[in-house]
């Protein structure tokens, strides 16, 4: 009977920390892309950095976070932990079992509001504010697909590693015996020679 989780207090403020760092790069970068626009676009940047922080969070919160790690299809979540249903203090051994579910769930929502303000640099000065909200939504929602495809892909590699592993051990198994006869038919003459040889020098050199 396997253990429960206990919770580590040393892996939960590493955790925590790095998700305040990563947490405080939203401002970074929003004064970053408003130093590289022109003054009047400067504005529309740097919300477009920031927002993602509010308007992830409370997407993440409400059916992100389920999509992309909730037990569902092979390549998408369900709906079990929509609006962090059953997300608490208690680890969850499938992915942080020595954390708080809470912590972990966190942690992955700052690294989804990041990802989209990195994408904003790109649009500075080129999309409405209104526009790049939705296209938050949807490259979220984009993010959660490809992480549950991207962890039906890893499954698949590990059990294709996993036979793979098996073939080299049964063929490591069956080589001895496939080696047998010819290392036999190779060494077996060279023994004659060592054998018969000198024998055979002898009796010449009584004979004649």
């Amino acid at each position: 009977m396997s253990a429960a989780p206990t919770i580590s207090s040393g892996d939960t403020a590493w955790v925590l920390t790095a998700a305040a760092l990563v947490m405080l790069m939203l401002p970074g970068l929003a004064l970053f892309y408003g130093g590289l626009v022109r003054s009047k676009s400067m504005l529309n940047t740097f919300m477009m950095s920031a927002a993602p922080l509010g308007l992830v969070s409370v997407q993440w919160v409400l059916i992100g976070y389920s999509l992309a790690f909730a037990a569902g299809s092979p390549y998408l979540g369900g709906l079990s932990w929509w609006g962090f249903d059953g997300v608490g203090a208690e680890p969850n051994a499938t992915y942080a079992g020595s954390i708080p579910h809470l912590a972990f769930a966190a942690f992955q929502a700052m690294f989804a509001a990041v990802t989209v303000a990195l994408v904003s640099g790109a649009v500075a000065e080129r999309m409405r504010f209104r526009a790049y909200l939705l296209f938050v939504l949807a490259m979220v929602q984009a993010d959660v697909f490809g992480v549950s495809v991207a962890n039906v892909l890893r499954a698949q590699s590990q059990e294709l590693r996993t036979k793979r592993r098996q073939r080299a051990e049964e063929r490591a198994m069956k080589t001895p015996v496939k080696l047998l006869f010819p290392m036999t038919i190779c060494i077996l003459p060279a023994l004659l020679v060592l054998v018969i040889g000198p024998a055979a020098i002898r009796i010449t050199h009584v004979l004649f």
